[in-house]
């Protein structure tokens, strides 16, 4: 099941996955993790519930890598790659902006009416829904292979 040897490019691409999974996991909103925390001035930096939580996220989806097959690695890993390169930054962009705006947002408001920081609020909302849509969808991918493999 597990190989004993990897070659340096399968090393990087786990460690690669195992960091974006890192960040991800405050996406699928199961923990903090340190850029968040870096973003709300440190707050929960040393939240012993977010490190936890994040620490388990990386040793689930590393177990994941390992025992799946090379097919699916190779699509989970460019999801994870997908999702960190593409939607964490823009989540960072409009993240101070969410936090502030998404209480004063009126539904029935006509949007060409709403200002910047309004629109970006809801940017944030939108980005982080497929964020945690696509990061959800990647990691069920790979456990249901797991099982799949397991019982045939």
């Amino acid at each position: 099941m597990l190989k004993k040897n990897h070659s340096i490019n399968e090393i990087l691409l786990i460690a690669g996955g195992a960091f974006f999974i890192y960040l991800i996991a405050p996406a699928l909103g199961i923990g903090a993790g340190i850029l968040m925390s870096l973003w709300m001035n440190g707050k929960e930096l040393l939240s012993p519930w977010a490190v936890g939580v994040n620490v388990t996220a990386v040793i689930i989806y590393v177990f994941c890598y390992l025992t799946s097959e090379n097919k699916v690695k190779l699509k989970s890993s460019i999801t994870l790659i997908i999702v960190g390169i593409i939607f964490l930054p823009l989540q960072a962009g409009t993240y101070d902006y969410f936090i502030a705006e998404a209480p004063t947002i009126n539904v029935q408001n006509n949007l060409l009416n709403a200002s910047t920081e309004q629109l970006s609020a809801l940017a944030y909302g939108f980005i982080r829904y497929v964020s945690i849509g696509t990061g959800v969808l990647s990691i069920l991918y790979s456990v249901g292979s797991i099982f799949e493999k397991s019982s045939s």
